[in-house]
């Protein structure tokens, strides 16, 4: 069946109210709806892969049968209870404002003169990591949206002992001529507060404040 007739028969399921089941034939067939619409594809030994678009032709979400895999390309992304489920990576040299829709990425810090990176308004399952790429000679800054005092955590040094411990602050720092490369820090949301974790080499290599 070529792909025309699959949305024929697939536009006749909806209409019909009934579900498609494909298994691993050349001729589908309609079936009566028992619960809820159902569209199966392949039967785990003949399989058939899936592509569905998005507003263009570069933005789509692609099954891949053989891989047993879903592949994200372009702007498509999987969104969970409103919050973007992202794996990317992002050097990055200058201020950044970051988007809640870049949940999940990490983020390396490569300026020695230092940068500062805002978080998005809180929203509940919202994950970002950073990572020091370049040792700063001026502070990383990480900060929240308008100043308000969210932040809450503490982070380990190298040998294992306490690091810096914060409640209700606003900025995070990468301590300049302190923090080396390869410090880390991890900030998660709850939807009202963020709260960080990670490690540095020396426990001066980072500072929190209410500013």
């Amino acid at each position: 069946m070529n792909s025309q007739g699959l949305m024929r028969l697939l536009s006749a399921a909806l209409v019909a109210d009934s579900y498609l089941e494909c298994l691993g034939t050349d001729t589908p067939s309609l079936l009566p709806r028992v619960d809820d619409t159902l569209l199966a594809l392949g039967n785990g030994t003949n399989s058939f892969d899936l592509r569905v678009f998005g507003n263009t032709s570069s933005d789509y979400v692609t099954w891949d049968a053989s891989a047993s895999q879903l592949i994200f390309t372009g702007a498509a992304s999987l969104s969970i209870n409103g919050v973007v489920v992202n794996n990317g990576v992002e050097v990055v040299t200058t201020t950044n404002v970051i988007a809640a829709s870049e949940s999940g990425t990490t983020y390396f810090l490569n300026a020695a003169g230092g940068f500062t990176s805002t978080l998005p308004a809180p929203a509940a399952g919202l994950f970002f990591r950073f990572v020091v790429k370049t040792a700063p000679t001026t502070a990383y800054v990480i900060t929240t949206t308008s100043g308000a005092d969210l932040m809450y955590g503490m982070m380990l040094e190298r040998a294992g002992t306490a690091g810096v411990a914060g409640a209700a602050r606003d900025t995070f720092n990468f301590v300049a001529n302190q923090a080396i490369i390869g410090d880390w820090v991890e900030f998660i949301s709850d939807g009202t507060n963020w709260y960080y974790h990670g490690m540095v080499d020396v426990a001066v290599g980072n500072t929190v404040a209410a500013t």
